[in-house]
C-alpha cells in the first residue's frame, strides 16, 4: 500500500506461491541455472501410544527375555515380530522399566519438548533448524552430558526415530522408554519428502527454507 502511494499507481497482485515458483524456475533455467531435489525427513508429533513395539531390542537389559519370547513364538509357529514385541512390553512390570537405563531420563519432558519444537519449526525443515530450537529449550540449562535429558531430546532430531512399513527403521529403545513415559506424544520422522532447490552457477542454493 505504502509503495502504491510512492509510485503513484496500483501494483499487480502477485501469482500463488506455485505459479510464482514456476515463473522464477523458468527464468533460471533460460539463465542457465538448474533446478535440484534433496529429500527431507517428515518429523510428525504422533501419538505414543501409536509407536510400534520393538523388533529387536538389542541393548535392553531385558533383550534375553525378548529372545526367549522370539524362540517360543518361532517354535508354536508365530513368527510376527510385532507380536513378539508386544508381549514382551506387556511383560515389563515397574521394576522392570526403572532397571533399564534406557529409561531413566525424564521422557515424558522430552517429549513434551520434542512436540513443542515440530509445532514451532513445522514438519519439513532442515535439521540444523530442529537443533537450533533444541538449544532454546528449557532443558538447555541443565546437565547437558551423555544420558541427560537434553542430550535424549538432541538426539530426536540429530538420529531421530524413523517409523516405516509399521516398524522402527531406527529409535526402537527410545520408543520403548516414550510408550511408558506417560506422554501424549512425540516427536518422530514417518517419511521422506523430495524438495525443490534452486542452483545458481555460483554454487549458492536457494533450499526454499524462506
Amino acid at each position: 500500500m505504502l509503495l502504491e502511494i510512492l509510485i503513484g499507481r496500483q501494483l499487480p497482485d502477485l501469482p500463488g506461491n506455485q505459479e510464482l515458483r514456476r515463473q522464477v524456475t523458468e527464468l533460471g533455467t533460460d539463465a542457465g541455472i538448474k533446478s535440484q531435489s534433496i529429500r527431507r525427513q517428515v518429523f510428525e508429533a504422533v501419538r505414543v501410544t501409536d509407536l510400534p513395539p520393538p523388533h529387536n531390542p538389542f541393548r535392553c537389559m531385558h533383550r534375553d527375555r525378548f529372545e526367549g519370547m522370539r524362540r517360543e513364538a518361532s517354535s508354536s509357529g508365530r513368527h510376527g515380530e510385532q507380536e513378539v514385541g508386544r508381549e514382551f512390553i506387556a511383560s515389563l512390570a515397574p521394576d522392570d522399566v526403572r532397571a533399564c537405563w534406557f529409561h531413566q531420563a525424564d521422557w515424558a519432558a522430552i517429549a513434551h519438548e520434542s512436540v513443542r519444537i515440530v509445532e514451532t519449526v513445522g514438519r519439513l525443515k532442515p535439521e540444523r533448524d530442529y537443533l537450533k530450537e533444541a538449544w532454546r529449550s528449557n532443558t538447555s540449562g541443565q546437565d547437558q552430558g551423555w544420558g541427560s535429558d537434553f542430550r535424549w531430546l538432541l538426539s530426536l532430531f540429530e538420529q531421530p526415530i524413523i517409523i516405516a512399513g509399521g516398524g522402527y527403521t531406527d529409535g526402537q529403545h527410545r520408543g520403548c522408554a516414550l510408550r511408558f513415559s506417560g506422554a501424549p506424544r512425540a516427536a518422530v520422522v514417518t517419511g521422506y519428502k523430495d524438495i525443490d532447490v534452486v542452483a545458481y552457477k555460483n554454487d549458492w542454493q536457494y533450499k526454499g527454507d524462506g
